[in-house]
């Protein structure tokens, strides 16, 4: 959540419920694409303004409605940015994770985006997760993001209980890691300013192990953060968050101005 909110990037101009659908009209400054990085923010010049902005938190204040916005088509960036500290909460254990693709179904709540013309489309093909299979053959799920689909719980669930609640059917599985591979792969592509989304994901995850390994060192191993009576682990999980959120706002205004100086478009993702 905390970086959903350091790399927001596209402009809302008003929300619905509707059944079962979140509609969502966005606020275009240049014709619709359907990527959610090519939205521009309102009255924003793409040459001079940052690309990444802060969550308009005042547009949205339920709580439900911002974690479902934060979390819409970021189950990929989910994966890359979250695999070290997965691996990490895991330290000690036997243990195989994949990452899986899967077609939802049933969603509690859908989120929809209506176009100038009325028309609607989601973006609901793929959902990926991580598939966490124990010595005792048990496996277990961890849907990071899942909160898109009106999924505020819980994020981790028995494996044969999301495929017969959540999943359609499966679509990919990979061998853990395969997301990072292919979005770092990704980000040196484009050459070596590496001020794409997945290049600025990329600094973006380094910062966020750093700043873990950083704070485990100075206080405690997540094993024992784990072990801690719930008001210690509260206070204890709080310093550690906003010591991440701190490392994460330096790495992206860091990014922010590479982004300019570079003259890299955000809309279009090319250079002048």
């Amino acid at each position: 959540m905390i970086l959903c909110r350091k790399t927001w990037s596209w402009a809302i101009d008003k929300v619905e419920i509707e059944e079962r659908s979140f509609l969502i009209w966005p606020d275009l400054a240049e014709p619709y694409t359907g990527l959610r990085w090519d939205v521009l923010h309102k009255h924003r010049d793409p040459w001079m303004k940052d690309y990444f902005l802060p969550f308009p938190v005042e547009q949205f204040p339920e709580a439900h409605q911002q974690e479902a916005l934060l979390n819409h088509g970021r189950c990929q960036d989910a994966l890359f940015i979250m695999d070290d500290l997965v691996q990490e909460l895991l330290k000690g254990m036997d243990f195989k994770i994949t990452e899986v693709a899967v077609r939802v179904k049933d969603p509690v709540m859908m989120l929809v985006h209506v176009r100038p013309d009325g028309t609607r489309s989601s973006i609901s093909s793929q959902h990926h997760v991580f598939k966490i299979t124990l010595a005792n053959q048990e496996s277990l799920v961890l849907d990071l993001s899942g909160a898109q689909y009106g999924w505020y719980g819980p994020t981790k669930m028995i494996w044969s209980k999301y495929l017969d609640e959540r999943s359609k059917t499966i679509l990919k599985v990979r061998d853990f890691g395969a997301m990072t591979g292919e979005n770092l792969a990704l980000a040196d592509s484009y050459g070596p300013t590496g001020m794409t989304f997945p290049g600025v994901l990329g600094s973006v995850k380094k910062s966020v192990k750093d700043a873990l390994s950083c704070w485990q060192r100075e206080n405690l191993s997540f094993k024992n953060l784990l072990r801690c009576p719930e008001n210690e682990f509260k206070s204890k999980q709080d310093q550690m968050l906003s010591h991440t959120e701190e490392c994460v706002s330096r790495e992206v205004a860091i990014a922010n101005k590479m982004i300019k100086a570079a003259g890299w478009r955000p809309s279009m993702g090319t250079h002048a």
